[in-house]
């Protein structure tokens, strides 16, 4: 028979490693948009991503749309940036690199559209033999030359202006690039509470492009309950890593099973570069479901009030 004491010890201790898996348990275990709108513009692709090598050549179209029922006519500039706070923002410099400019051919500097016009605007590259191999990041703006804003200062303009990124690789004559990757930190958990495996995965790009990476997360079983296996995609949105540069990724994957219990491996596999090198990166949690310490605390409980019981009535017998 258990006192109550004794109950008092057992569930204490319960609760004991409760808080210590608790924290455990939370173990530290860009989509693709085909057109970008503006006021009266619009713009397809948002988004340049080509690799080149020494002497390519090439011409990257835009679809560009007047959604006005008046002309206009549109400057179009091209500037450098730069990526900043963990590779998610843009800077852009007031000028563009002069490698990308020695690169541009038969530049536009204007366009005129007229309403709801649809037309094509060719931007023409030629990568030099000598270009260094690496990553370049540019941008093209399309901007309109401003309209009054529909109040009596007539020097109150409104400018329409969409810049459209161009990450570009160059991989030299031969074709070769420099440098590897490798995992600062992977870190995954699962969140007791959400019933999610929570992931962070720095990855450090310690070579001269740039380069996104794509693959799975892969959650096989090796003690417990639920499926044998599970997936779910990694980077899906695209998101890029500058050259000799650091990025995070932060993913929640959800377990649609509640009865997924025990210990699993969680293997991180993805593609990146230009040669489509393969990397792994393995780690193993624990995942127990909030209804587990629960369901331990309840038959404590009832084994508590069935020994409480034999007790009184042993003593009443007595």
């Amino acid at each position: 028979m258990i006192s109550g004491k004794l109950f008092t010890g057992i569930l204490l201790g319960a609760l004991a490693i409760l808080s210590i898996f608790s924290p455990k348990l939370i173990f530290k275990v860009d989509a693709q948009v085909e057109q970008q709108t503006v006021n009266g513009i619009s713009v397809s692709p948002i988004r340049i991503q080509r690799n080149y090598k020494g002497n390519d050549k090439d011409i990257i179209n835009f679809t560009l749309l007047n959604n006005e029922d008046t002309d206009t006519t549109l400057s179009v500039t091209v500037r450098s940036f730069k990526l900043i706070n963990n590779n998610q923002d843009i800077s852009f410099d007031t000028t563009v690199e002069e490698t990308i400019l020695n690169w541009i051919r038969n530049f536009k500097n204007s366009i005129f559209l007229q309403p709801k016009e649809k037309a094509e605007y060719n931007l023409e590259l030629n990568i030099g033999g000598d270009t260094k191999p690496g990553g370049y990041l540019f941008a093209i703006f399309f901007e309109t030359q401003g309209k009054d804003n529909g109040e009596n200062n007539t020097e109150a303009l409104i400018k329409q202006s969409i810049g459209v990124p161009l990450i570009i690789n160059v991989v030299g004559v031969a074709g070769i690039s420099y440098g590897e990757i490798s995992i600062d930190t992977f870190d995954v958990s699962y969140n007791i509470f959400s019933n999610n495996i929570q992931s962070s995965v720095t990855i450090l790009n310690n070579s001269n492009q740039i380069i996104t990476p794509a693959g799975l997360f892969t959650i096989k079983k090796l003690n417990g309950l639920g499926p044998d296996e599970m997936t779910s995609s990694f980077n899906q949105q695209d998101k890029i890593i500058n050259s000799f540069s650091l990025r995070t990724y932060d993913k929640d994957i959800a377990l649609e099973n509640r009865f997924v219990v025990g210990e699993y491996e969680v293997t991180l596999n993805f593609l990146y570069g230009l040669e489509n090198n393969v990397f792994t990166q393995k780690t193993r949690i624990w995942i127990i479901p909030f209804w587990i310490p629960i369901l331990i605390c309840i038959i404590i409980f009832v084994i508590y009030k069935a020994s409480r019981k034999r007790k009184l009535k042993s003593a009443d017998e007595d």
